[in-house]
């Protein structure tokens, strides 16, 4: 998936003259569960920015997770994290996408206040 998604991104910036700014990030954690093997979770993530000169009222940004978690049975599984498309034009601005909302304790301002 992964490498469908940087050759995508590749082919689109050639074609279109699409500027690409990307950023990417790796962590690993080590976790031992009681009476279990030692876990080794090791995650991927790519920040994405796609925005074109000639176009400039279209955005777009992606933030990918690709986890590995290898113990008895490896588990490997991408999915999209964040991502947005945007259009600011003179009289409209649209913006869709996915995003995380945490379910938390705010201090200020709390999603599900019970």
């Amino acid at each position: 998936m992964i490498k469908f998604v940087v050759s995508f991104f590749i082919f689109t910036t050639n074609i279109f003259a699409i500027y690409f700014y990307n950023k990417l990030e790796n962590t690993n954690i080590l976790t031992k569960p009681k009476n279990q093997k030692l876990n080794d979770q090791n995650r991927f993530r790519i920040y994405s920015t796609i925005e074109d000169k000639k176009y400039e009222d279209f955005l777009i940004k992606l933030i990918i997770d690709n986890t590995n978690t290898y113990n008895i049975t490896n588990k490997n599984k991408t999915k999209l994290y964040r991502g947005y498309f945007k259009y600011s034009g003179e009289k409209h601005l649209v913006i869709a996408g996915v995003q995380r909302i945490p379910f938390g304790v705010g201090r200020v301002w709390n999603p599900i206040d019970i």
